[in-house]
């Protein structure tokens, strides 16, 4: 089972720096005025590969100890949903396929048209693509347009019936560890009678199999990750666009500045 980084892992992509113009100066000793980068998402992929990385134990030592298929199916099924929700490796692919398509970098996913125009909803307001499933989505035809295949693996990865049954809690697990969904079979907070929709039906070994593809998924971007930041990280400040980034080895964290 794949071992994830538990160290710090970098920050957002410099060309996300220009949007963030509420924060605390920092004085250094180069005549540029450096700011702290935001640095919210590199806690929740440290807060990510730990759990992962801990699931993983809990999950090789049930296997020692002959603990149930079902509680192995629990572990599992945490880890997946908590990897395939992460915002961050989706914004930064979504970024990198526009950047070889060569369209703006945008770090906000946004419901886009063909003509990679921002959707609007009734009142005018831009689409955000909130859910899993919509990110995907956008990678997705992205990458079709590229003649990539990361959109259509990812499809193949993200089982949304199963995160949302798991999730609120309607479903149920057999002794050998299957997953049923519950809600539609279930008489309570049920629009129309039970049985009117597809109950969700997944076997241990297919939630084995989407949860060895979510690890591998983030044990591979997490390691480019990191490769592609280190050559920034030699203290020394480089320009990337219109700003400049510099990594403070005192503290380990990135500043910036205009």
């Amino acid at each position: 089972m794949a071992s994830f980084p538990s160290a710090t892992i970098g920050p957002l992509s410099a060309r996300c720096t220009a949007s963030f113009t509420e924060i605390k100066n920092i004085k250094t000793r180069s005549k540029t005025d450096f700011r702290v980068l935001p640095y919210a998402p590199d806690f929740e992929m440290e807060e990510l590969c730990q759990l992962a990385t801990e699931v993983n134990a809990l999950i090789r030592f049930a296997t020692v100890v002959g603990a149930s298929p079902r509680f192995t199916t629990r572990l599992r099924l945490v880890s997946y949903c908590h990897i395939m929700e992460a915002d961050f490796p989706y914004a930064v692919l979504y970024n990198l396929l526009r950047v070889i398509d060569r369209r703006a970098a945008c770090w906000t996913l946004y419901e886009r048209n063909g003509d990679d125009e921002v959707c609007e909803d009734r009142k005018g307001r831009r689409i955000v693509c909130q859910y899993p499933g919509q990110k995907i989505d956008q990678l997705a035809r992205l990458s079709k347009e590229l003649r990539m295949s990361i959109g259509h693996i990812l499809r193949r990865m993200w089982r949304k019936d199963m995160r949302n049954a798991f999730s609120h809690a309607q479903y149920y697990l057999h002794d050998n560890g299957d997953f049923v969904g519950t809600k539609e079979i279930s008489p309570i907070s049920h629009d129309g009678g039970p049985g009117q929709g597809k109950t969700v039906s997944v076997s241990t070994e297919e939630i084995a199999a989407v949860h060895r593809a979510a690890e591998r998924y983030l044990s591979s971007f997490i390691r480019a990750y990191k490769s592609s930041i280190e050559p920034f990280q030699d203290g020394l400040p480089h320009r990337i666009e219109s700003v400049q980034v510099q990594w403070d080895n005192t503290r380990g964290i990135w500043l910036w500045a205009q």
